[in-house]
Parts: structure tokens; C-alpha cells; sequence
């Protein structure tokens, strides 16, 4: 955990909410969390869920039923949560930020396989 602090200074003060986040911090705060050895922090892991222009495009434009950027964005949440957890982490509480409905949106969490699992979802802005 000792990398930790040395990551959370790279942080300006009052930051709360990702979109402050600049490319240039996000990529200098990516390196750093990659250049730390997983020994050095085991409680800490990250996925990311890319979704290309095209897949967007498509799944809105869809004639058999349209799915929208929120549905989209639930999906790529509630299946990172599913990757974590076949991977054998414990996962028992999580923090996503408001995509449309907050409780509507926390549902699909408790609703998944994984939910019996989870003692707490908290869904909310800048969660």
C-alpha cells in the first residue's frame, strides 16, 4: 500500500468527478497504477469495457428494437462486476456514478447472477 499515497497526491485538490479529469492526468495516473507491481497492491485491480463508435451506433439504430447509450453503459458495469467476480474476487459492495434511473440502475446489479453476493450497491452522482 505504499504506492498508494504517492498516487492519490497525483489527485488536484477537490477532484470529485472523473470528467474533471484531464487526458493528460488520466494517462499519468494510468501509468502509474500499471507500473506498480500487483504485489505492492493486491486490493487494487481495474477492467475497462471499451465500446466503439460503430457498436454505439448500431445498437441505437437497431430496427428490431433500439437499446440505448444508458442500457449500453449498464451492461458494460454490471458485466465488469461479472468478470471480477468468475475471476475469484470477493466483490461485496459497489460504487457506480448515475446513468439514468439511479435505482432502476442498481437493480440490474442485485438482479445478476453475482447479486445474492453483494451487501451493498450504492448508485448515485460522483459515487
Amino acid at each position: 500500500r505504499r504506492d498508494l499515497p504517492r498516487l492519490l497526491t497525483d489527485l488536484p485538490a477537490g477532484l470529485d468527478d472523473s470528467k474533471q479529469v484531464t487526458p493528460a492526468l488520466r494517462d499519468t495516473l494510468f501509468n502509474h497504477m500499471s507500473s506498480i507491481p500487483n504485489s505492492n497492491h493486491p486490493w487494487l485491480h481495474f477492467r475497462f469495457h471499451s465500446i466503439s463508435a460503430a457498436d454505439i451506433s448500431s445498437a441505437m439504430l437497431r430496427k428490431d428494437g433500439k437499446v440505448s447509450l444508458n442500457v449500453l453503459a449498464h451492461r458494460a458495469a454490471v458485466g465488469l462486476v461479472a468478470q471480477a467476480v468468475a475471476a475469484g474476487f470477493p466483490i461485496a459492495e459497489v460504487y457506480v456514478d448515475t446513468v439514468g434511473d439511479p435505482d432502476a440502475y442498481a437493480a440490474k446489479f442485485r438482479a445478476a447472477e453475482y447479486g445474492p453476493l453483494l451487501r451493498k450497491v450504492v448508485v448515485c452522482k460522483k459515487a
